[in-house]
């Protein structure tokens, strides 16, 4: 039927003139913003006036997602079903409860979003699928916060009906299935597999507009990997009944980084969960050290407190002072570092070596080729009897410091050789305020505090630098407290003691005996490497430092050759008879 007949059959069927339906189609191609010809105008006025007419060809009346404009109404679109998601509520204005469904639709040319606004009863009962292809009729079109299009329906303004055409065109499109171990991007919609290992309590906050809001978060792990999930809104009722063990199924999170740097599961409104299977466990089990592998959330072992290294204080992101402390666990499976942080610092300092600890909610981070147990502020600890028969498993210090060339390091902890090729002038002292942990200054012989005003029980912290070259590179490593007083020979008080007789720089030792001493020198030095992202290269928190010994470097250089071609030598050696 050509536009002119249906023009007079329009008119034959209703009670508009010509004028007046010329007039109306005109209107609809306005508000359709020239997507519409007078055809598809014409065919949707005589829908609006419940007259049938033959359909038109749909890409005459029916728009293309990425043809979808905010503020269109009464559009046409079809798209098939890529995931339905569950009711949600609202309050409105009058108190009322209603409620309303998303769909996602795709076609070839993009995805779009519809929001049925509708009793509970019906939303619930829709007589379609994901998979299948569908038809919107009516409706207004908007953007949502993130730019993506948004059809808006209710029972007076729209409707959903199965659609007849063609549907090969419209693509199948699948969301990401991804198992907690196959994270490595943030995502804005996938499914996420994963056994849970630890839930929280549901924790309240007020919202930016004064309602209350909920969440509580999860740790899932799978292949040894762990994220961490937060559930907001409604799926925070999903969340409440999950179990330890349970393995689980969240359709529609979002994944994202957190503040951290770490991969962060997030699931809203849109989401729901399903149990694959159940756990039911109150609490996760106690891992060796040994099965720890790559970076965990949330750790659980039983490990002996085997060496404590110095507390280093440090500034938090707020501003306070708290302090850190390195240390060795055991196990009769593996010897891993630790750090504990603020409170559980120190209370491990005060602790005797050995000692059996049970350590509950730790984090594992991946340092070099070494894993790390970091005891932070919500971390269980608690002091176990130490049966003398508990064994700990035997780890050389080579094992637990292996060699590295300077040109191939990597963050951990390492030892390396090189030739002195610099000392620093003098020896820095820093002080701290025992009271408080803060920087003190020193003005007219006292020293103040930036908190606690003039104070008198101050901390002494020495330290000084020097560099090391071992023909492939080189590196900067500096040397505190103990570790500095050990190499220059003296101790805090004594060089404070010089520098007053002397009349040195304040808080500056001179450090040219130690130069003279050590400049040309072939060193061995053991410590933790970090790459700083400000000097684009890697430093050395040095534990230790002596001497290289030609023999002893010989023997290990012999033992080296001997583990790489002994066994190919004997191999070759019975190939040949």
């Amino acid at each position: 039927m050509d536009f002119e007949k249906i023009v007079s059959y329009i008119v034959e069927k209703s009670n508009l003139t010509r004028e007046e339906v010329y007039r109306r189609i005109k209107e609809y191609q306005k508000e359709f913003r020239g997507f519409l010809n007078p055809e598809g105008a014409a065919y949707v006025l005589a829908s609006e006036l419940g007259i049938e007419l033959p359909k038109p060809s749909t890409s005459e009346v029916i728009l293309s997602i990425n043809k979808l404009i905010p503020g269109m109404r009464r559009i046409r679109v079809a798209g098939r079903v890529v995931r339905i998601y569950p009711v949600t509520s609202f309050t409105r204005r009058d108190g009322s409860v209603g409620f309303r469904r998303e769909i996602k639709i795709a076609d070839e040319t993009g995805y779009a979003y519809i929001v049925v606004w509708a009793p509970k009863e019906a939303l619930e009962t829709i007589d379609f699928e994901e998979g299948d292809v569908i038809k919107v009729i009516g409706g207004r079109v908007r953007v949502n916060s993130r730019n993506e299009k948004v059809i808006h329906i209710d029972p007076s303004s729209g409707r959903i009906v199965p659609y007849e055409g063609d549907t090969s065109k419209f693509p199948h499109v699948e969301i990401p299935k991804l198992k907690v171990s196959e994270i490595s991007s943030e995502i804005p919609e996938a499914d996420v597999t994963g056994t849970v290992v630890f839930v929280s309590n549901v924790k309240s906050f007020e919202r930016p507009d004064g309602r209350e809001g909920s969440m509580l978060y999860a740790i899932l792990e799978d292949n040894t990997q762990q994220v961490r999930v937060v559930f907001w809104r409604r799926a925070v009722e999903y969340a409440g009944n999950l179990k330890i063990g349970d393995r689980i199924l969240i359709r529609s999170a979002r994944i994202r980084r957190s503040v951290d740097g770490n991969f962060e599961v997030h699931a809203g409104s849109r989401s729901s969960v399903k149990i694959i299977s159940y756990g039911g466990r109150e609490k996760l089990e106690f891992r060796k050290l040994s099965e720890i592998r790559g970076n965990m959330q949330y750790v659980n072992v039983r490990a002996v407190l085997i060496r404590k290294f110095e507390v280093i204080p440090y500034t938090r992101r707020d501003g306070s002072s708290s302090e850190m402390l390195e240390l060795l666990l055991g196990d009769d499976s593996a010897v891993v570092r630790g750090y504990a942080w603020g409170e559980a610092a120190r209370r491990i300092k005060e602790m005797d070596v050995p000692t059996l600890l049970e350590i509950r909610g730790a984090k594992a981070r991946v340092e070099g080729e070494n894993i790390a147990i970091h005891i932070g502020r919500n971390v269980s600890l608690t002091e176990l009897p130490l049966d003398k028969d508990y064994k700990i498993v035997t780890v050389s210090e080579e094992n637990l410091y292996p060699r590295k060339w300077l040109g191939e390091l990597s963050e951990g902890f390492y030892e390396v050789r090189g030739t002195v090729v610099y000392v620093s002038d003098s020896l820095s002292i820093t002080r701290f305020c025992r009271r408080c942990g803060a920087h003190t200054s020193y003005e007219y012989g006292r020293h103040v505090c930036p908190k606690c005003g003039e104070v008198e029980d101050v901390e002494f912290l020495p330290s000084f630098f020097m560099v090391i070259d071992d023909g492939t590179g080189s590196i900067k490593v500096s040397f505190f407290r103990d570790r500095a007083e050990k190499i220059v020979g003296k101790t805090v008080e004594q060089m404070l003691t010089e520098i007053d007789q002397l009349g040195f720089q304040p808080f500056r030792y001179p450090l040219d005996a130690l130069r003279e001493k050590l400049l040309g020198k072939e060193v061995i030095v053991r410590g933790k490497i970090r790459f700083k992202g400000d000097m684009q290269a890697f430093t050395m928190r040095g534990e230790e430092l002596r001497y290289a010994s030609p023999i002893a470097e010989a023997k290990m250089l012999i033992s080296e050759i001997e583990a790489e071609l002994l066994p190919e030598i004997k191999r070759r050696l019975e190939e040949n008879g």
